[in-house]
């Protein structure tokens, strides 16, 4: 199957200083990839890259089998949509307004003619009914990545980007996006997310990329990824992975010993 979103040989310098080395990247559907590194591994700048919010100093980027460059920009709306890692709006939307941004792409479309169906559905399945009429301002930073969420979720594109999509949440509301994310990819779409949780990315991706320096260590499945010896080298300090007994996952955390008091 082809990939719907692919790169080749891309690169990217800030101030003459490489940030992403020359590296290629595959986006199939029905696939959840997890992006995982330590900070400033260049994680956010490889969505980016991938995104077309910005443009790589090399290589290239095909969306659908075109051109990233060639679509214009309500095309490419309906075909990608992207969380970034800052959900903050600094204006008084409601909630349910900021999801309705994510149909923008199909206004003056057939598809238009559904925005209220699929708001109300994605409001729904993000849990999000009972704060639509609040304003985003005055949400936790939780509450607000969750409305970042649904905003995607609206847009309902066949290329899902996520940057730390639940950095802020607590654990139930991030458990429920993260299904929702590996959901997205049983339906057909192409997801990647990047994440710092090391144990949820082995949880919930179907393949792993592994970022260092700007440069990809290893991809693969998540057994080939998360392995101890790999990852301590990486984060630079001692990583533990093992099989649950179960229900036979890869399981990730970090060594810490330390006498019990």
């Amino acid at each position: 199957m082809n990939p719907l979103l692919q790169a080749e040989n891309l690169s990217y310098s800030i101030k003459g200083k490489p940030v992403i080395h020359p590296l290629d990247v595959r986006l199939r559907a029905g696939e959840l990839c997890v992006v995982i590194g330590p900070n400033g591994a260049g994680k956010s700048t490889l969505l980016s890259l991938l995104a077309g919010s910005v443009r790589p100093d090399a290589g290239s980027i095909e969306l659908a089998g075109k051109p990233l460059r060639s679509w214009g920009a309500a095309q490419a709306g309906r075909l990608r949509s992207v969380m970034d890692q800052d959900s903050h709006v600094a204006f008084g939307f409601s909630v349910a307004e900021v999801v309705r941004f994510g149909r923008t792409p199909w206004r003056h479309t057939p598809q238009g003619a559904d925005d209220e169906h699929i708001i109300n559905a994605v409001l729904a399945r993000t849990g999000l009914h009972g704060l639509a009429g609040r304003t985003v301002t005055t949400l936790s930073g939780g509450e607000r990545q969750r409305t970042a969420f649904a905003r995607v979720l609206a847009q309902q594109t066949r290329v899902v980007m996520l940057d730390e999509p639940v950095a802020a949440m607590d654990i139930k509301h991030a458990e429920s996006t993260l299904g929702i994310a590996r959901d997205l990819a049983r339906e057909g779409r192409a997801v990647v997310a990047v994440l710092h949780d090391l144990d949820a990315a082995a949880a919930y991706a179907d393949r792993l990329i592994l970022l260092d320096a700007g440069r990809i260590v290893a991809q693969g499945a998540v057994a080939e990824v998360a392995r101890s010896a790999l990852l301590s080298e990486v984060y630079g300090t001692r990583i533990d992975t093992w099989i649950d007994p179960v229900d036979g996952r890869v399981r990730v955390a970090p060594a810490r010993n330390f006498a019990r008091r």
